[in-house]
């Protein structure tokens, strides 16, 4: 579950001093939202070959033009395949975020994270001490600005999402900075979390003995 998925957080406030016990899930307003917009698009993307299908099934004569014109024929083929890619985005995205849920656990040095997926569990767990430290990060959703405290890993995919308020809350990440033993570090190795997948860890770990040292 990555960063910018979460939305709702429970319990909203962190106890100093206590477990941190978190239910994280994404906002239903934005798959209703996506689910709506990617329905849409589908259907807008894929009305002309629909069209061209019950012209074909009307008149299977319509047919042979595919052998007297093959360069038309072909730019069809390619145009459905977009389509198709384009559509194929929306429903990926769509199928990542509904039925998600991550339960986050800390306490006693160590961080334990269960992301959720229709039933099916996948946990993992580090210790505190291999988190560069907590960042402050802002950012536009459908139900305004939200402000996050996340505690930034190496390893882009293993950032944890801690707070997600409508006002900066410098009390709750001093506490936790305290709480923890981690500093405050710069936002900007969020933007690892897109480059992970393509460019490695190594450069991301680097990243982040910079900004925690």
């Amino acid at each position: 579950m990555l960063v910018t998925d979460v939305d709702s957080i429970q319990p909203d406030r962190i106890v100093p001093g206590a477990p941190v016990a978190l239910v994280q899930r994404p906002s239903r307003a934005a798959i209703t939202g996506l689910a709506t917009a990617a329905i849409a698009a589908t259907s807008v993307l894929l009305a002309p070959f629909w069209l061209i299908a019950s012209r074909i099934i009307a008149e299977p004569a319509t047919l042979s033009l595919a052998g007297e014109q093959p360069l038309v024929a072909l730019q069809l083929v390619f145009g459905l395949i977009a389509a198709l890619g384009v559509a194929g985005f929306a429903m990926r995205r769509l199928f990542r975020l509904i039925g998600r849920r991550r339960d986050v656990y800390i306490e006693a040095g160590t961080v334990t994270v269960t992301d959720v997926w229709f039933g099916h569990a996948k946990h993992w767990q580090q210790p505190l001490a291999a988190f560069c430290g907590l960042a402050r990060v802002m950012r536009s959703t459908a139900s305004g600005t939200r402000h996050m405290i996340v505690l930034i890993h190496p390893d882009a995919r293993r950032h944890v999402v801690l707070t997600n308020t409508a006002r900066p809350d410098g009390e709750t990440l001093a506490v936790l900075m305290d709480q923890f033993g981690l500093p405050e570090v710069s936002d900007r190795l969020l933007a690892a979390e897109a480059r992970t997948e393509t460019q490695g860890q190594p450069m991301v770990a680097e990243a982040a003995g910079r900004l925690a040292a």
